[in-house]
């Protein structure tokens, strides 16, 4: 079990406590990109997977974030020569999302298409939340603003 717990770190430590320009950062997002693509190459594990592949998808380098839209289109998570690693959950597709909302590469348009597209397979409250961590990857501070309105008026969140 100390795999999660190793997981969890590296992933704070790239988001909170590394500091440097924005190169070398992405620089240990690719190290940890492509060490967490490994591992998901060679576990067997279906659990162990599905942790591995939500952190992968939480560090995608800026220059690999044109491959979300693959991994959606696909459902799987792709790896060297776009062969499959990993089919992915609800949960994984929605991380995908996210990281497409965070991503300045996808217009806003196409970020809602992903978006909408997910919430039309299976829906359920799980969608609705997301809908909303989704929205609240968007950078503008004005959505922010609203999203926070809308929490504390009840609006959405019941």
């Amino acid at each position: 079990m100390i795999l999660p717990f190793i997981l969890e770190q590296m992933h704070c430590l790239l988001k909170f406590y590394l500091s440097g320009t924005d190169v070398e950062l992405n620089a240990y997002r690719s190290r940890l990109f492509q060490v967490l693509r490994d591992l998901l190459k060679n576990t067997p594990n279906d659990n162990m997977k599905n942790l591995i592949a939500l952190h992968l998808i939480k560090v995608v380098p800026t220059q690999n974030v044109m491959e979300l839209q693959q991994w959606l289109l696909k459902n799987q998570i792709l790896g060297d020569n776009n062969q499959p690693l990993f089919q992915l959950t609800k949960e994984a597709r929605y991380e995908v999302i996210k990281q497409i909302f965070r991503s300045k590469e996808y217009t806003r348009s196409a970020k809602q298409d992903k978006l909408i597209n997910e919430m039309k397979k299976d829906f359920s409250d799980i969608d609705v939340i997301n809908q909303i961590a989704c929205e609240a990857c968007l950078p503008e501070m004005e959505k922010k603003m609203q999203l926070w309105q809308d929490f504390k008026e009840g609006k959405k969140f019941n």
